[in-house]
């Protein structure tokens, strides 16, 4: 009854019920664990591992021949399974992380952009300002006026700050 309350998803859940016929539904509010009563002590820790492992598991997955890095997002209904390529852009606000692709989609994910930044390679994503991360290929300009900003190709203005404009502009030099 309480996450049928609850319109917003920002955590995991484990259900713990002497009712099996609930199970099902617990598919539709993405329970992350189920467990009838009586509990079973390795039951309940393996629930725990998982919420724990999906908490802080690295978010960056590879392919077999490890030529491709994709990065997965989760966000409050799904998991997504991103080509970091893809990634325009990221801003935060919060604890919140906003994702801008290529194909004009936005993802949202509850982590902070200090934890972002660290997902993603920093060979091609730059923390231009406190709340902006861009992928330098997806760069169209540099406006050197109102203390400089950036155009993203999806026509995104991104402000630069004092601190990260120098490191900027080696790269674009």
């Amino acid at each position: 009854k309480i996450l049928h309350q609850t319109n917003y998803f920002d955590f995991f859940t484990i259900m713990v019920t002497a009712y099996s016929q609930y199970s099902i539904q617990a598919f539709d509010y993405n329970v992350t664990g189920y467990l009838l009563k009586p509990i079973d002590i390795e039951e309940f820790k393996a629930a725990v591992y998982k919420v724990n492992k999906m908490i802080i598991e690295p978010t960056v997955i590879s392919n077999k021949n490890n030529t491709s890095k994709k990065i997965k997002l989760h966000t409050i209904d799904s998991i997504h399974i991103l080509d970091p390529n893809d990634i325009i852009r990221v801003e935060s606000e919060g604890n919140y992380s906003f994702f801008y692709t290529k194909n004009k989609e936005r993802y949202i994910i509850s982590k902070y952009l200090k934890e972002v930044e660290e997902m993603l390679d920093d060979a091609i994503f730059l923390r231009v300002h406190n709340s902006h991360l861009v992928n330098l290929n997806h760069l169209r300009s540099f406006i050197k006026e109102d203390g400089g900003y950036i155009i993203m190709v999806d026509g995104c203005k991104v402000p630069v700050s004092r601190r990260k404009k120098e490191m900027l502009l080696d790269f674009l030099a």
